[in-house]
């Protein structure tokens, strides 16, 4: 900006300055949460913030500010000596994640009894073409949304980002077409609005999950 406008050269190079580290800061912890969907890393793995600034093509700060922020949304860890790593899931750790979601949506479709209508689909798909992990969260929160508190939604939302990385692997194990054919399923009956068949159905697919939670922590302990 210029001088007539009240702003001086070095006013212009501070408000630069201090609009960089913010949009570097967003980028990088954008970056690692899309690698940690992914899959990308094994369960326990310690995480290097000097090696992911290099990836990253950023310094080592908003690396950690970034992880410190990941740990804040349980998709990281503090390792017990220092340093971060991604969370050592268990079976019964997995199991329980799977069975409070079946728990909230249940609680969610008990209030769908007050919607006439099925409710519009929450939050936005990627400009890509959706993954069945992307696809998923999106369907459960649809079904949350029918809750009349909005609390129900923030917890399906935040195990959604929890088990992101699971539902990668849930495709493999359990085969892509029947995974594609399993939500095509809950998506065609929240569409219809048919609340009934979508509970017994959601019973199903965590059903199912539960007999491959023990396989599933296993393929997470071996490099994707």
């Amino acid at each position: 900006m210029s001088r007539r406008s009240g702003w001086r050269n070095d006013d212009v190079r501070h408000a630069r300055w201090m609009m960089i580290p913010g949009a570097t800061f967003e980028r990088v912890h954008a970056s690692l949460r899309a690698r940690l969907h992914a899959g990308r890393f094994v369960l326990g793995e310690q995480l290097e913030p000097q090696h992911l600034a290099d990836e990253l093509n950023a310094s080592i700060t908003p690396v950690r500010d970034a992880l410190h922020r990941l740990v804040g949304e349980r998709l990281v860890d503090v390792a017990p000596a220092g340093g971060f790593r991604i969370p050592i899931l268990t079976e019964v750790g997995l199991r329980h994640l799977y069975d409070w979601n079946r728990k909230l949506l249940s609680l969610a479709l008990a209030d769908s009894s007050r919607s006439a209508i099925a409710p519009e689909p929450a939050g936005q798909a990627s400009p890509d073409e959706p993954d069945l992990a992307e696809r998923t969260a999106l369907l459960f929160a649809s079904v949350a949304a029918l809750s009349a508190n909005p609390e129900c939604g923030l917890a399906v939302a935040a195990i959604s980002e929890r088990l992101a990385f699971v539902r990668v692997r849930e495709q493999l194990l359990a085969g892509h077409d029947r995974a594609e054919d399993e939500l095509a399923g809950l998506e065609s009956l929240l569409a219809r609005g048919d609340w009934r068949g979508l509970r017994g159905a959601i019973s199903s697919y965590h059903r199912h999950r539960l007999k491959l939670a023990g396989a599933l922590i296993a393929a997470l302990h071996r490099p994707p």
